[in-house]
């Protein structure tokens, strides 16, 4: 879900909507997603505050531009509230009902359902545990960066074998045959797993990581690329705009 900001100008204290400004917008968009719809607006408010007229008369415009749009609001306040649990968003639908005979428009509350994929959900769950001081994040990179000692911590005591052995067999230290036995005791350890299943399984872990690796450097790219094409466009309309403003 994208969205953009709507060039406005306020006529009477109604904001009123640049239309051709909002249809080059969408055609462009349509180009580089071209199975995003146009779903509504949203704003900025208290959720449960009774709602504004300039909130209905841009709506009745919106209207014009989509049959059925959604309002979404959202509170800000209750966003930086220590208290504040859910998300602090409220979804409208349209709701036009007869008071004194005469149809008025109204904002129906709408029932809605955050769906998030694993990815996501991760992600939200680690920037969520961030502090501002720099914290340690998700539960994932705690878990993570443990993994990550006890790797190095392995590498480290692995090297030191090597280098012992290496040095006893130059001559350079003198042989240990208690040293020998334990380390002859370690190495009949590994065979244990040097089985068709365990080289089953190991691999389909391995290629699983490098699929992770490669689907990740293909976001991370995407994302780059996204952010290019955002920048580009941002750049093309404000070229549109200087061009369309007249000299003073």
């Amino acid at each position: 879900m994208m969205s953009f900001a709507l060039v406005c100008t306020v006529v009477d204290g109604v904001p009123v909507i640049d239309t051709t400004y909002f249809t080059e917008h969408c055609e462009q968009h349509a180009k580089v997603y071209p199975t995003h719809t146009f779903l509504g607006w949203y704003a900025v408010g208290a959720a449960g505050a009774a709602v504004q007229p300039w909130q209905l008369a841009l709506h009745k415009q919106v209207m014009e531009l989509n049959e059925a749009p959604l309002f979404l609001l959202l509170d800000a306040e209750a966003a930086y509230a220590p208290a504040t649990k859910d998300l602090p968003i409220a979804v409208y639908e349209t709701d036009v009902r007869m008071i004194a005979e005469r149809s008025t428009l109204l904002f129906a509350p709408l029932p809605f359902k955050i769906e998030t994929n694993d990815a996501e959900r991760i992600s939200v769950d680690h920037v969520a545990h961030l502090s501002a001081a720099g914290g340690e994040g998700a539960q994932l990179t705690a878990h993570l960066g443990g993994l990550h000692s006890a790797l190095y911590m392995l590498k480290t005591r692995v090297e030191q074998i090597e280098a012992y052995l290496r040095a006893v067999g130059a001559g350079e230290l003198p042989f240990d045959h208690d040293i020998m036995r334990r380390l002859n005791e370690l190495c009949h350890m590994l065979p244990a797993l040097d089985s068709d299943d365990f080289k089953q399984r190991f691999l389909s872990e391995y290629n699983d990581g490098l699929l992770v690796t490669y689907l990740a450097a293909l976001t991370k790219g995407a994302a780059a690329v996204n952010s290019v094409i955002d920048k580009h466009h941002a750049g093309a309309e404000r070229g549109m705009h200087a061009r369309r403003r007249p000299w003073l």
